[in-house]
């Protein structure tokens, strides 16, 4: 409600009661109340109110006091489908203020304030576009803050080049904050309508954000395409409503036409085949012919002249009949703003201007050859071409036709050229197009010129007899009339010059005959004798016990040796003959071949040792007075008799024995002389003399 009206109902007696502590009402108070604060404008919200009574003759003044909510009010919106075409979309014909109906529930002056939004395939660009309308928020951005704000925001999330449905929600929650955070009133419920459309999209599917930041700007959309144009209120007294419409923007069709007017009657003309493609122009003009940029793009569609279908972006170049189709439009692809289409037609027929080259040949008699011609136009030679070779050798006549002629093998003799060539032409007709029948007829008689009778023969043998012959060559080509040319074929003997001596054959190597190989073709009379092989003779040798046994095979004719059939030795028979061991000889045993008398020793046993027996003492010498005495104890083995040991002993001297002592020598002294006497001592065992005295 405005505030007028809350004041009016406010003080018409209905909602208002003064009365005494009594309840008693009081009867005299009209114009004696006053509102001390009245509403704020139009918003949406709760107040407080405060009445007071001045007073009169019975009761003193007073003061009441009150609120009043003031609720949102329900609104609908309504949008308008529409189909426009490129044009009217470029020029704005159609608005956002002609397609938004805004009903409200009463009648208000002032107008709801409402966003836009478009959702839809921009067919033109290949892509989703979403148009947000946020000219709301920018008609209280004197400073340019949101407008930085919302240039990062876009940039930093790519927004402008395409985002899926989850970042596009993300998108919104961060806008919503921006405009929270600069005070800015922005209802969430414009950014849930748009994502809950943007739901029947896949999410894996780009989307490009563009944002209308200028109430001025128009929010429909340029290009062909179809899109959803949607509207939410935005009034903050009022109850959110939103409504969707569709907008189609069709193509506009533009005129398309040939420009080669030299040979263009009616998009038609004919061309004679001269192995270059084919190639159409065209140009798209608007409604005042002005020349159209773009993109002209060619289809060539048609039956060729040997029966392929023809279907491609590429002109033609082989014979056949062709529609063209110029196709314009104003972008890279057929989905665009701006179409046109012309339609031709074109023949392109065969030419008369090939020629046909028939190699002149010369072959040996059984050499194996091939007919050779070249189709030629100008410097371009046709590989594809299918010949009828006529040979003639006097009024001998083999026709030899290509693989596509499914003729049995047929035999016409003693005909006449014409009544052959009649024959002739109705066997082969279904295989010639109609218009090359009468021209192939001509040449084939031209090959027949005869005043004679001719022996005429169709199969595909070539000529093998030795003779001269003439070669007709008639090319059939669908790119060309029946094209005629002549050459010559001579089939003669072989060279037999070059003769070449026979040679035995050996053991080991071949021989042959007599012979000649002919130079010009390789044909050779040679024969060869195979090589005889060995005859071998066998000699047996017998194995020994150590030598393997063998049988030796000798060529008797030239001496080649081998051996075979090994017989393993025999190995030897020995005989035993044992050693026994002695006490210093170790013991074996002898094995002796009773065959051949090779012998080992083997087994060999430890000697035994001796067995020392009892010491003998030998060399027995006394000791004497004087002498040492000695003897020799010496051991024996018992078994052999061997000296073990000898140890001789020596016995000390035994000395003199003393005997008593003896006068000798008694001189008497006499008056001069003194007597003296000798005192000897004698051994009593050996009377040696002991001491002298």
């Amino acid at each position: 409600l405005d505030n007028n009206a809350v004041i009016s109902k406010l003080i018409d007696g209905k909602n208002v009661l003064v009365s005494s502590e009594e309840r008693n009402p009081v009867e005299d108070y009209e114009g004696k109340l006053s509102i001390f604060e009245t509403l704020a404008g139009y918003d949406v919200g709760t107040y407080e109110l405060e009445i007071k009574f001045e007073g009169n003759l019975d009761y003193r003044p007073t003061i009441a006091t009150f609120t009043i909510e003031i609720t949102k009010a329900d609104v609908s919106v309504e949008i308008a489908s529409n189909v426009v075409n490129y044009n009217e979309a470029q020029n704005k014909e159609i608005s956002k203020e002609s397609i938004v109906t805004i009903n409200p529930d009463i009648v208000i002056e002032d107008e709801v304030n409402h966003l836009y939004f478009v959702l839809g395939l921009n067919l033109a660009n290949k892509e989703l576009v979403a148009k947000l309308d946020l000219s709301k928020l920018f008609d209280k951005d004197d400073n340019g803050i949101i407008k930085n704000a919302l240039s990062s925001l876009i940039t930093s999330s790519g927004a402008d080049k395409g985002i899926t449905l989850s970042e596009l929600s993300k998108f919104s929650d961060q806008l919503k904050n921006i405009a929270d955070l600069l005070g800015v009133g922005l209802e969430k419920e414009y950014f849930d309508a748009v994502i809950s459309v943007l739901k029947e999209v896949e999410n894996s599917v780009p989307l490009k954000v563009v944002v209308i930041d200028n109430a001025e700007d128009d929010i429909t959309p340029d290009d062909f395409g179809v899109y959803l144009v949607g509207v939410v209120t935005t009034d903050s007294n009022y109850n959110t409503a939103v409504s969707a419409g569709y907008l189609v923007v069709t193509p506009v069709l533009v005129d398309v036409k040939f420009e080669d007017s030299e040979n263009v009657n009616n998009n038609f003309i004919k061309y004679e085949y001269d192995g270059a493609d084919k190639t159409w122009n065209a140009k798209a003009y608007d409604d005042e012919q002005n020349e159209l940029s773009g993109f002209m793009t060619y289809y060539y569609l048609g039956v060729q002249t040997d029966g392929k279908f023809y279907y491609s972006e590429q002109a033609p170049v082989n014979c056949g009949a062709y529609s063209v189709f110029a196709l314009y439009t104003s972008s890279e692809d057929i989905l665009s703003n701006q179409v046109g289409l012309a339609v031709g037609g074109m023949l392109i027929a065969p030419s008369d201007d090939a020629e046909v080259i028939v190699k002149n040949q010369t072959v040996c008699v059984g050499q194996e050859y091939q007919l050779e011609a070249t189709l030629k136009l100008g410097e371009n030679v046709y590989d594809n071409a299918h010949y009828i070779y006529i040979v003639r050798s006097g009024s001998k006549i083999n026709i030899i036709l290509p693989d596509l002629f499914d003729i049995d093998e047929t035999n016409i003799e003693l005909f006449t050229p014409d009544q052959y060539l009649d024959d002739f032409m109705a066997k082969i007709a279904k295989y010639i197009p109609e218009e090359y029948f009468d021209e192939l007829r001509s040449l084939i008689k031209i090959t027949l010129s005869d005043n004679g009778v001719l022996d005429i023969v169709i199969n595909e043998q070539l000529p093998t007899e030795i003779d001269s012959y003439t070669i007709y060559a008639i090319a059939l080509h669908s790119n060309f009339m029946p094209t005629f040319g002549q050459g010559e074929l001579t089939i003669k003997d072989h060279d037999k010059t070059g003769i070449v001596g026979a040679k035995a054959p050996t053991c080991t190597k071949i021989g042959w005959s007599e012979h000649y190989t002919c130079p010009d073709c390789g044909y050779s009379t040679y024969v060869e004798i195979p090589a005889l092989g060995h005859n071998y003779n066998p000699v047996v040798t017998a194995p020994t016990c150590t030598e393997v046994g063998y049988t030796t095979y000798t060529c008797t004719a030239c001496g080649d040796t081998y051996v075979v059939d090994y017989v393993d030795a025999l190995g030897h028979d020995y005989d035993e003959v044992v050693t026994a061991p002695t006490c210093t000889e170790a013991g074996y045993t002898t094995y002796t071949c009773v065959v051949c008398n090779d012998t080992y020793v083997d087994d060999y046993v430890d000697a035994l040792g001796h067995t020392a027996g009892a010491i003998v003492v030998e060399n027995e010498v006394d000791a004497d007075c004087v002498n040492k005495g000695s003897y020799d104890n010496v051991t024996y083995c018992t078994v052999c008799g061997d000296e073990l040991s000898r140890e001789t002993i020596t016995v000390d001297a035994l000395g003199h024995t003393a005997s008593e002592t003896v006068v000798e020598n008694k001189v008497d002294p006499d008056c001069v002389n003194d007597g003296s006497y000798d005192n000897v001592i004698y051994c009593t065992v050996c009377n040696a003399e002991i001491s002298r005295e």
